[in-house]
């Protein structure tokens, strides 16, 4: 630190401390995997050297030491990294100036290397499921080729269903090491088949693909084809101005081609021919846009072009079929529905079912109970139905009340809560809190929380209750919530409160009559009977200084001897910003659009504000509003706070800003209070404060507001001005004044304990009485 004078005392400038700082300490560079094509753009550090909290960076000279490899540029005091060529690197940066030791700081920086690109694994099906039209197949034939695409890997592909049936594949190879490793149905194969046979009634099959460490999984959906009257399928193909499948422009394609909304089975190509871009799509039942690896619609073949030799007998499928000698035997039929007999064709009397001729079966169902009861367990003996050995249900009825079960022949343990009314389960509130006459009189509001409870399917559930409040009018107003929503509903039923799915919270009767079930409840002084509460009730360390009233506390509560200096925070609370209860205009700079309301109805602490004149359209920030300049000192930290406030709910973007000026009242800096879009739900005061240290050669200060129109929807407004001294008072304890600290021409004081005094002459206040001590004589006149 630098020497300021010596002599009898030794002073050393120590401004509070010496540390410098860099805007970031490291950086990571990301490469690929050759440490090449890296961005270097962000490798960017600054550096700061402060004394105190004053930024002092201008009076030092910065240099930069980069290591081996390193290239960059300083600018001042900033350093950017244009390349590296190793894995990692640094650069010094070296603050210094005469009169202190050298800075430094290290900006250290590396690489980030892409790593090796892995396997995929992708299943592409020929179609993306089986088609029903009114539940029956169509067509009544039909085989899925799904094919395994893989990249990176030249591992088997092996396939698993979900039903556990045996996958076929384009290899046909199942052997017993297939089901040695516990895998049943497994295939392996680059292609694998279901026909709709495997399928069966299900609405849906997963294909598994396993590919070394890779899997894949293929849902085969139940597409329901449209009943008679409704459009067929379509194909469309739409250009595209970008690369990757949307489903807005799919649905767009079709709405253009054919003027209708998409349908399950519509095909769609979204192609992009300068980017190398298509890819075709198909829509299932569900609404998902399912990606093909190719398709070809019938109308891209010419006609006679595909023969029968071209053509595998197996897996031909057709809607109708010419054979040769119009004979089926009873080997070429693997399976018959119902759906294929013509009704009126089949004598029932003929059919029989296990060994039971259809005839006696429908004469056994118009009288099942004989049937029944010749059972050696369950029985129906007229309106009875034997459960187990001597037990019927008429054992389970409830004495008095037939119609009821009798609680005692259900099994302990054998209810859970999901079985119950909402009312009846574990429900636990976290957060929740009640307040009366909030946020005005005879309204009880309540604030976020969280609910958590067993759901129907017996897992835990959770909903965040949504902050409001309600209106009291008359009688009682019950709060309840109701499963499974995120709100507090209010009724003054108390049958709608109570119904099977809702949950009472509290009631309320206005003023401050609030009982809650659940939740908090802030309690009113009102309801609290005097001396009721002494210390053994508060909880220590519970009052705060915000909870007592001012000047509560005098000189008999404080014990004496009790405070010290270090438990003292003395400041000066006056206001320094000029006109700050803004009732004078021309104390104001007023820029266009800005004016002085005299009166203010947004309860702003000042008499009067200012309005900003928004309107829609505007854009970019407007005309300042500055306050007259007030006088500040250098280096002394000042408090700054205004309030702002809307013509109702909107967003207002409201930028407060404290100008720095010198003697000549040439501005040094300005220094940000606020800027930001402020979302005002109704027209109370919003605070914005901050606090500043006066930069060096500051004398005086001005305040100033601009409106940013473009993310402002409201006529916003500004009150409540204050600038003053952060700590502005100042404190002398005893022993802190020393001689040297007076020059005074006259002193006077009660007693004092001199010790030894050097003086040259000492005299009464009338002179009549003298000692010249340094002539050697007293002198005593009448």
């Amino acid at each position: 630190m630098p020497l300021v004078a010596s002599g009898a005392l030794t002073i050393t400038d120590v401004n509070d401390g010496l540390n410098a700082r860099l805007t970031q300490d490291s950086f990571v560079v990301s490469t690929e995997a050759d440490g090449s094509a890296g961005d270097y753009s962000l490798a960017v550090t600054t550096l700061s050297v402060l004394m105190g909290g004053v930024d002092t960076t201008s009076s030092w000279v910065v240099s930069a030491a980069p290591s081996s490899g390193v290239s960059g540029s300083l600018v001042g005091s900033t350093y950017s990294v244009t390349n590296l060529l190793g894995d990692a690197g640094y650069v010094d940066l070296t603050a210094s100036r005469a009169g202190y030791a050298p800075v430094v700081s290290r900006f250290s920086i590396s690489k980030a290397k892409r790593g090796q690109a892995g396997g995929t694994l992708k299943l592409i099906a020929s179609t993306p499921g089986f088609t029903f039209r009114n539940d029956v197949p169509d067509p009544i034939s039909q085989t899925i080729a799904i094919t395994a695409a893989r990249t990176n890997t030249t591992d088997p592909v092996f396939w698993f269903a979900s039903n556990g049936m045996t996958v076929r594949t384009d290899a046909d190879e199942w052997g017993l090491r297939n089901y040695v490793i516990g895998l049943p149905g497994m295939g392996d194969g680059d292609t694998c088949y279901i026909d709709l046979a495997e399928f069966g009634d299900a609405d849906e099959l997963f294909i598994t693909a396993t590919c070394g460490d890779l899997t894949d999984v293929y849902n085969i959906q139940r597409v329901a084809l449209a009943t008679s009257g409704e459009r067929g399928t379509v194909q469309v193909a739409a250009a595209i101005p970008g690369t990757v499948w949307t489903d807005a422009e799919a649905v767009e394609a079709i709405l253009i081609a054919y003027n209708v909304t998409p349908r399950s089975g519509d095909v769609v190509t979204l192609y992009n021919s300068a980017a190398g871009f298509s890819q075709t799509r198909v829509l299932n039942s569900s609404g998902v846009w399912h990606q093909l690896a190719a398709f070809f619609g019938g109308d891209v073949l010419v006609n006679g072009t595909v023969s029968g030799t071209k053509l595998a007998a197996s897996n031909v499928i057709t809607l109708t079929a010419q054979i040769g000698d119009a004979l089926i035997t009873d080997a070429k039929i693997a399976d018959l529905s119902a759906a294929k007999l013509q009704a009126g064709t089949a004598l029932a009397g003929s059919l029989t079912v296990s060994g039971t001729a259809l005839s006696t079966i429908d004469e056994r169902a118009a009288d099942p109970a004989a049937r029944i009861n010749l059972g050696p367990i369950t029985k129906v003996d007229p309106g009875k139905v034997t459960v187990s050995g001597a037990t019927t249900l008429a054992d389970w009825r409830k004495a008095g009340d037939l119609t009821k079960i009798d609680g005692g022949a259900v099994s302990a343990n054998t209810i859970d809560a999901n079985k119950l009314t909402i009312g009846n389960r574990n429900i636990k509130f976290e957060g929740l809190q009640f307040e009366h006459n909030s946020p005005s009189a005879n309204r009880v509001a309540w604030t976020s929380g969280v609910i958590s409870y067993v759901g129907d399917d017996g897992n835990i559930f959770t909903r965040t209750i949504t902050a409001n409040n309600a209106l009291w009018s008359t009688g009682t107003l019950y709060l309840y919530w109701v499963k499974d929503t995120t709100t507090i509903s209010s009724t003054t039923s108390i049958a709608t409160a109570m119904g099977v799915n809702n949950v009472v919270l509290a009631a309320y009767k206005g003023n401050t009559d609030l009982v809650t079930d659940y939740g908090r409840t802030i309690i009113d002084g009102s309801n609290v009977k005097t001396g009721s509460i002494d210390t053994a009730q508060i909880k220590a360390n519970a009052i705060t200084a915000g909870l007592i009233a001012a000047g509560a506390i005098n000189a008999t509560h404080i014990q004496a001897q009790s405070i010290d200096v270090s438990k003292l925070t003395l400041n000066d609370a006056t206001n320094l910003a000029p006109d700050n209860q803004i009732i004078t205009a021309s104390a104001w700079s007023i820029g266009a659009l800005w004016s002085l309301v005299a009166s203010t109805t947004y309860s702003f602490r000042s008499k009067g504000h200012f309005g900003y004149a928004w309107a829609s359209g505007q854009t970019g920030y407007g005309a300042s509003l500055v306050s007259a300049e007030f006088p500040v000192a250098q280096a002394e930290e000042y408090y700054f706070s205004y309030q702002t406030a809307a013509a109702g709910a909107g967003d207002y973007n409201i930028r407060g800003r404290v100008q720095w000026l010198d003697a000549a009242a040439v501005e040094i800096s300005t220094s940000e209070i606020f800027s930001g879009v402020v979302t005002a739900t109704n027209t109370n005061p919003i605070e914005k404060t901050a606090n500043f240290f006066a930069p060096a050669n500051a004398k005086t200060a001005k305040i100033l507001w601009d409106c940013e129109r473009s993310t402002t929807t409201v006529v916003p407004s500004i009150g409540g001005v204050v600038a003053r001294k952060r700590f502005g008072a100042e404190l002398i304890v005893n022993g802190a004044i020393t001689a040297e600290k007076l020059d005074v021409t006259t002193l006077s004081a009660i007693t004092a304990d001199m010790g030894t005094v050097t003086a040259g002459l000492l005299q009464s206040p009338d002179g009549k009485f003298i000692i010249d001590l340094t002539n050697g004589f007293i002198e005593i006149l009448n």
